[in-house]
Formats: C-alpha cells, structure tokens, sequence
C-alpha cells in the first residue's frame, strides 16, 4: 500500500507513520530505514491545513533520515534533499522552500525547553515552539543545527557544523557557532562578474 503513493517511491523498509496525514507530491523518494510522520496522530488538524506532513514533487529523503511533525507540521517544497541521518522535528512548524539542500547529519528543531523552574525537572516545565522558515534554494551544511524562532532567507549557504540561533538575510553565507553572515553571496556574484 505504501510503496507509491500519488507517484512517490517509498522503499519497503522506510518506516511511515499516519499514511493519511501526509501529502506526498508526484516523484518523491524515501529512502530505506527513514522514519516518516512519526507521533503526529496524537492531535487534530486545522481545517486549512488537513496533514502533519507536505512533501513537494521530486524531493528525496535520504536512508535514515527522520521526520517528526509531533504536534506541529512539517512542509518541505519541490526538489529537495534531506540527506542521511538528518533529525527533522515540526512542533512549532517547519517550511523548507523548493530547490533546498539539507545536508547529512543535520537537525532542525523548532521548539525549545524552559529551564526557569528549579523545584521542577526540565522535562515538566513548558516548552516553546516558534517555528522555523528555510528559503528556496539554501545549502545547509552537513551537521548543522537550527534552533527554534530562526528564519533563514533564500539562497542562503550555512556552512557545516555551524549553530543557527538568529536570522539569516537572503543570499548570505553563514559559519560558525552561533553562525554569523560572513559574506553576501549578491556581493560575491557582482565581484566575479566585474573581474570577469
């Protein structure tokens, strides 16, 4: 049952959770050993948007890459890659724009602890949950972190292993923990045209 649906491949070993509550585009691709839409049943769907999960045409979920919209969605855009061991929660909501590269190993939560309460355990105090927008067309390096409230503009390039902790403008290219800019990849484009 699960291995086309509306045109996307999902190979037999692929773990997919709540099949009803996922939008899967035409020519979409899920790796062996990921875990799709897991612990998104447990709430109800807003009228307007009846899924936990979105997955636009042509994007690929790489083998054990993890997608877990809890409470929250996932939206994910065309021509996409979340790659090998990428870690994906939804709680306060999370939208990657089309033509995104997610590289291996990273992990996008967005939701965060409260830790102000010292009579009781963290795991017992609120949790927030902002959300997080990625543009169209980002590459995020492999083992980055984006933490909860961050919005990354389009064409951005975060380089790997860095921490993202605030906005990131459109077209710039961001390193580090926490990552800051570095460069403008507008600025960069306009320097080779004029030496070329």
């Amino acid at each position: 049952m699960l291995a086309l649906m509306n045109g996307a491949d999902i190979d037999p070993r692929a773990d997919v959770y709540h099949p009803q509550r996922i939008v899967l585009e035409e020519g979409v691709r899920i790796g062996p050993r990921a875990i799709i839409n897991y612990r998104s049943g447990r709430t109800e769907l807003p009228p307007d948007r009846p899924w936990n999960l979105r997955i636009g045409e042509n994007t690929k979920i790489m083998p054990d890459a993890k997608l877990i919209p809890q409470q929250g969605f996932i939206d994910i855009g065309a021509n996409c890659t979340v790659q090998y061991g990428c870690v994906l929660y939804g709680v306060g909501g999370l939208t990657i724009g089309d033509h995104t590269r997610i590289a291996a190993g990273t992990i996008i939560a967005p939701m965060n602890h409260t830790f102000t309460d010292l009579t009781r355990p963290i795991w017992q105090q609120p949790e927030t949950a902002e959300g997080i927008t990625i543009g169209k067309d980002c590459w995020i390096g492999a083992g980055v972190r984006i933490t909860d409230g961050v919005s990354i503009g389009n064409g951005c390039v975060v380089g790997a292993g860095s921490v993202v902790t605030r906005d990131i403008p459109h077209y710039s290219i961001a390193l580090g923990v926490p990552a800051r800019v570095v460069e403008s990849r507008i600025q960069r484009s306009a320097t080779q045209t004029k030496a070329g």
